[in-house]
């Protein structure tokens, strides 16, 4: 199903200037990193001379093409947090409804639009969205461990405590291998959907101005990470969401609202204690699989626990039982955002009124220091559950969940121009 093929590419030099925007802080939380740079926010980016001049660094091309085996590294030699690997590899893209290519979520049009914008100007790749794929043996694993032995080409320091090491393969015989590992798998975009969707509509465009194309251009196919969903290391995150100041008015109204479709319960929360903020979103985890809950966050000593009533799951029309019983963020659109607090439908799209928030504890503090007037707050998201929903075709919000580590931008760069690609 999927076709992945081997890339010329070109590399971040590892003795280069650090690049401050490879992982640009969010929310006050370092590892809020997951949240990649975006195409058009680097500026200035050029193929002449042989090399992509950024502001502050500098990539080289490299000799040969080839597949790249990555492992991302979260943490200190003595206490790894996080590691997820995979290979790099140029993938035909795909749309939506071929089923090659899934996706759970919706993508903003201003962000795609921003994306396209800079493809256009550019024809070039410099963020690699992240694609899960299922295989319980490992394949990949297996083939890529002799490789791994040997000296990567490259270790970058990506951010605190975030280390990428990158191998080039270019032996023929692996390359093959690993095309047939993806030849019956489908994938699910984890990060990217936005630049995916521009990616779409950047080839689109250039089939449409080439006239007779023969599907080999450069144009055709996108830079993903690809990693097995089966590893232990990938998780997601969940995208919380605030409420902006001025739109709750009265807080035991809202909570008799939502009394109609939640069991409410309070809980006694310390919100300036970290290790209390993680004792109540751990207690949320480890209730998450008797019914589809979050908490509400509204300052004070008092969190609300809002579990959705069982005998609400039928009407909510989001697709099946079992997929409104999975699908935690479509319930809180559709009840909370759009029966209870009377938004629009689409309003989780408008970032200015529920902006997301990666980080719980800036999520707290963001409501007692006033600057916001309530939090909600989600319980890691399931991968398997994502992959059942895309398959339903039910998308989620924006920003509703988050891979982790992240693959970061701009250590790999990729022309994406009508040059014919080797289709080996």
């Amino acid at each position: 199903m999927a076709q992945v093929l081997p890339f010329t590419a070109w590399q971040r030099i590892v003795d280069a200037p650090p690049a401050a925007a490879l992982l640009p802080p969010c929310h006050d939380e370092a590892l809020a990193a997951t949240l990649l740079t975006k195409t058009s926010d680097v500026a200035d980016l050029s193929l002449t001379g042989g090399a992509i001049g950024l502001p502050d660094d500098l990539l080289r091309p490299l000799p040969d093409s080839g597949l790249f085996l990555y492992e991302l590294r979260c943490g200190s030699d003595a206490a790894v947090r996080c590691c997820h690997s995979g290979v790099i590899a140029r993938v035909r893209l795909e749309d939506f409804s071929a089923g090659v290519v899934l996706s759970h979520e919706r993508s903003r049009p201003t962000d795609v639009a921003e994306e396209f914008a800079a493809l256009r100007g550019r024809a070039l790749q410099t963020q690699i969205p992240v694609a899960l794929y299922s295989d319980t043996c490992c394949v990949l694993e297996a083939l890529s461990a002799t490789e791994k032995q040997r000296p990567p080409l490259a270790e970058y320091a990506c951010g605190p405590q975030l280390r990428c090491r990158l191998w080039q393969v270019s032996d023929a015989a692996f390359i093959s291998r690993v095309r047939a590992v993806f030849d019956r798998k489908s994938l699910l975009l984890a990060s990217g959907q936005a630049f995916y969707e521009a990616a779409l509509r950047y080839r689109d465009q250039l089939r449409l101005q080439q006239g007779d194309y023969s599907g080999r251009e450069g144009f055709n196919y996108l830079m993903l990470a690809l990693t097995n969903l089966d590893q232990l290391g990938v998780h997601l995150r969940p995208g919380h969401r605030l409420l902006q100041s001025g739109l709750l008015s009265d807080l035991p109204l809202l909570l008799g609202r939502l009394g109609a479709w939640f069991d409410v319960e309070d809980w006694p929360v310390n919100a300036a204690c970290p290790s209390d903020q993680q004792r109540l979103l751990r207690r949320l985890a480890e209730q998450a699989g008797t019914a589809p809950a979050f908490l509400l966050y509204a300052g004070g000593d008092r969190a609300y626990r809002l579990a959705l009533q069982a005998e609400r799951l039928e009407g909510l029309e989001l697709g099946a039982p079992r997929i409104n019983e999975l699908c935690l963020a479509g319930v809180f659109e559709r009840l909370v955002v759009e029966q209870a607090l009377g938004f629009e439908p689409l309003a989780l799209d408008d970032f200015d009124r529920l902006p997301p928030c990666l980080s719980a504890a800036a999520a707290f503090a963001a409501v007692r220091q006033g600057r916001y007037a309530a939090a909600f707050l989600f319980a890691p998201p399931a991968i398997l559950s994502l992959r059942e929903q895309a398959r339903a075709q039910v998308k989620l919000p924006p920003a509703s969940t988050f891979v982790c580590p992240p693959f970061p931008s701009r250590l790999l760069a990729c022309s994406l121009d009508a040059t014919p690609v080797a289709v080996c």
